[in-house]
């Protein structure tokens, strides 16, 4: 980039001429000398051979249409068809008329008619021709993701949308492939390798919506999207694109997490077929028995519950909706057992849609950070239950709960334990 920024400024700009006339030639270098470093061909073959060393630097080619070994016509055909030396623009040398509709079929930026115009003529087009395609190769690299050629994540929706506007709502199917273990293949392998392992999943990627249709891009360091023309069989693709996927990278020990939202002619915007496959994805976490996961009407509900259930939290604690039951442990070496414990396991008695299990909330509370407090609504319930049973009974019954791995991680974790201790008047003993 830094390279091409330069040659727009003016720096290092250098054009190929390749006419087997020598006197064209001259006349071309006496005319663009001044401005840019010329450099000479006299036979596509030897055009070929300097475009294919030089591409990087070349900032124009000017091209005959007659010669010898190769002509001018196969040569532009060459360079239309490769993906990188196609950035280099190239206007056509020619006396002909009828040949200018074939030349800009095949890449041709612009025509120089002979015998030549005046030379302010030629020179206006010859930077006209060149500013167009720098600008147009700085807006190629500023949309896509240097490391996979694929779209970056804005330019992808935006692309997206206007597909969308200009094709009405033709049904689309949205796609998210996710990395297993990205950041621990980075840390065991290091970064080289991960950077590999992402552009050999990119090609896979690119490969498949040029097979399928649509678009992809790279949504974050070890995501991508892929949104491509509704397929009734969307389950028999994406198991195809593992098989390639799986055989391009050549490392059992590398899996992916594919989520599925397929649009039978759903109304929803882009963004949220989005979201959806990415709820599909994250369904996969620590699932091993399959690698994509499809979005139904049974996920979304869900999601919707779920999403109530967090919102509800706060308002639960308040009205006491949660309540802490008591297991009984006993110890059973003697003749008779005797009570020596017990545990708290606690319950939720939600208004609209009763008895929640724990197994329901707890893992849901662990993901968004909430289980901290429901954690300490429950050792302040054991506490008290503690004190209760030593006033009623005389006797100190020692409660376990449970402690989340968000808990361990907080830093004042002792002293709210302390806390709880001191205001339910029993001792940390």
């Amino acid at each position: 980039m830094q390279e091409l920024l330069e040659r727009k400024n003016g720096l290092h700009r250098s054009i190929l001429t390749v006419d087997d006339d020598p006197i064209a030639r001259e006349l071309l270098g006496a005319m663009l000398g001044d401005l840019y470093k010329i450099v000479c061909a006299q036979d596509g073959l030897e055009a070929m051979d300097i475009i294919k060393r030089e591409y990087h630097t070349l900032s124009l080619v000017l091209l005959d249409l007659h010669m010898p070994k190769l002509d001018g016509f196969t040569l532009l055909k060459k360079l239309h068809a490769d993906n990188e030396l196609r950035r280099t623009p190239v206007i056509v040398l020619t006396s002909e008329k009828g040949s200018e509709v074939q030349c800009l079929q095949n890449g041709a930026a612009d025509f120089i008619t002979k015998p030549f115009d005046a030379p302010e003529i030629i020179r206006a087009r010859v930077e006209r021709s060149i500013e167009l395609a720098e600008d147009s190769v700085i807006i190629h690299e500023t949309e896509r993701d240097s490391l996979t050629g694929l779209f970056n994540k804005d330019f992808f929706f935006e692309y997206g949308k206007k597909i969308v506007r200009m094709n009405g709502h033709n049904a689309m199917d949205a796609i998210v492939i996710d990395i297993n273990r990205f950041r621990i293949i980075n840390e065991l392998y290091g970064r080289a390798y991960g950077d590999l392992l992402l552009k050999k999943i990119g090609s896979c990627v690119h490969q498949a919506v040029q097979e399928y249709g649509g678009l992809a891009c790279r949504s974050d360091s070890n995501s991508f999207f892929m949104y491509i023309p509704h397929d009734n069989d969307i389950t028999k693709l994406i198991e195809q694109f593992i098989k390639k996927t799986q055989r391009a990278v050549g490392d059992d020990k590398i899996s992916l997490r594919i989520g599925v939202f397929s649009d039978a002619g759903d109304p929803l915007d882009m963004e949220l077929h989005f979201d959806r496959a990415a709820l599909a994805c994250r369904k996969l976490n620590n699932t091993y028995s399959t690698c994509y996961n499809l979005y139904n009407s049974e996920l979304h509900d869900k999601e919707l519950f779920h999403e109530k259930l967090i919102n509800d939290m706060d308002k639960a604690l308040e009205e006491k909706q949660f309540r802490v039951y008591y297991q009984p442990k006993y110890n059973i070496t003697g003749d008779t057992p005797v009570l020596s414990s017990a545990e708290a396991l606690i319950r939720w008695f939600h208004p609209d849609h009763g008895m929640i299990s724990p197994g329901v909330f707890i893992p849901l509370f662990e993901n968004n950070g909430l289980i901290h407090k429901l954690d300490r609504f429950v050792w302040d319930q054991a506490a008290g239950q503690i004190r209760e049973w030593k006033d009623r009974f005389g006797i100190t019954l020692p409660i376990s709960v449970n402690v989340s791995r968000v808990d361990m991680f907080d830093p004042t974790l002792g002293e709210e334990l302390t806390e709880i201790v001191a205001n339910n008047g029993i001792t940390a003993a």
